[in-house]
């Protein structure tokens, strides 16, 4: 497997450049052969653990993000000010900001300048709409002329 890895692995003039082409046509056979070995409901599994390994080695991805993915920490007995949002994720997006912003405490993460403006965006478009209800309500209503309002 490893010979022909090496055998298909682009040719490169500096020595560095060799050895990661090296070592990307070695991990791409790894990745080929072991998920020949997998049932179909675990290759997807074994392809995101080998993807989060190679960016976390490569360094392409952030360990607090990471964590955040894996773990989904969240900030209990908080409450979603939109009903679309269950308190838990509400939560989650707490201590989603107080990693951006570590030095501000948990009760007042949301003062985060980038991510407060979205989600006050979020929470206003939704008031608007919720202010509209839909259904069998004609919204806005029908003002009748004069002559029709008897």
């Amino acid at each position: 497997m490893f010979e022909k890895a090496i055998d298909r692995a682009e040719e490169a003039e500096e020595l560095k450049q060799r050895v990661n082409n090296l070592i990307d046509g070695i991990t791409y056979s790894v990745f080929v052969y072991a998920s020949r070995g997998l049932f179909e409901r675990d290759k997807l599994t074994f392809t995101a653990q080998m993807t989060i390994q190679v960016l976390t080695m490569s360094g392409d991805i952030d360990p607090t993000e990471l964590e955040f993915l894996l773990r989904y920490p969240v900030i209990t007995n908080v409450y979603s000010p939109v009903d679309f949002l269950s308190h838990t994720s509400w939560g989650g997006i707490k201590v989603r900001v107080a990693f951006m912003q570590p030095s501000i405490e948990t009760e007042q993460v949301l003062y985060s300048p980038l991510f407060t403006r979205k989600l006050v965006a979020i929470i206003a478009k939704h008031k608007r709409q919720t202010k509209y209800p839909e259904g069998n309500v004609r919204w806005p209503p029908r003002v009748l002329p004069p002559s029709e309002s008897r």
